[in-house]
């Protein structure tokens, strides 16, 4: 009996490793594009989800926990593909370099959105001047996945880029204090966003 068994363990595993290696290989290269935009579109929702619960201060807040379960299982399956991609052939860890960059830069723009969201239950913790600032970068958040999703052919850098040059103008006017704390996780937030378009390229385009 252990002879065939044997036998046949061996020759499943030798197909199982031709039909991977070799016949339908899923190399993680080739799912990254998809990964980091879907990253991306979880961690948009995600963010539209915190300003949500600041401006309606509901109590169920189902929707708000359902974004952040999402946009962690998507910044997992990133890392995941990253940490794959470590065992493949040499020839084929194609942009290696760029996914650890971009899976370090979506982790942290889920921290500072994660940062964002624990103060979601203090009243007023967003002024009038951060809900502008919160707007254009959901505006620019958007935008970004939806160029990162195939949808535009023009690297969002224009919508981002301002509003990067009006916070930092607004920063360097304003004091130590609770609104420059707030300011500045605003700033993290469209700065990171602004980091993975760059160096999304080559990889989604």
């Amino acid at each position: 009996m252990m002879g065939p068994r044997m036998l046949d363990t061996v020759l499943g595993a030798a197909l199982a490793i031709v039909s991977v290696r070799i016949l339908w290989p899923d190399w993680q290269y080739k799912r990254l594009p998809g990964l980091i935009s879907e990253a991306l579109s979880k961690n948009t929702a995600y963010f539209k989800a915190i300003l949500k619960e600041y401006r309606l201060s509901e109590e169920d807040d189902l929707d708000y926990r359902i974004a952040r379960r999402q946009a962690h299982q998507a910044d997992n399956a990133l890392a995941m593909a990253w940490q794959d991609m470590q065992v493949e052939p040499k020839r084929q860890q194609r942009f290696r370099q760029q996914a650890f960059r971009l899976t370090y830069l979506n982790h942290a723009l889920l921290s500072y959105l994660s940062a964002l969201g624990a103060h979601r239950d203090i009243q007023q913790f967003i002024n009038p001047e951060m809900e502008q600032f919160a707007v254009k970068i959901e505006e620019a958040l958007v935008e970004a996945s939806q160029w990162l999703g195939g949808d535009l052919k023009v690297k969002p850098t224009c919508r981002v880029s301002p509003i990067l040059e009006h916070l930092n103008k607004r920063l360097s006017e304003l004091d130590e204090g609770t609104n420059r704390q707030q300011l500045i996780l605003l700033y993290n937030i469209a700065e990171v966003t602004d980091q993975l378009l760059d160096a999304s390229v080559g990889i989604s385009h």
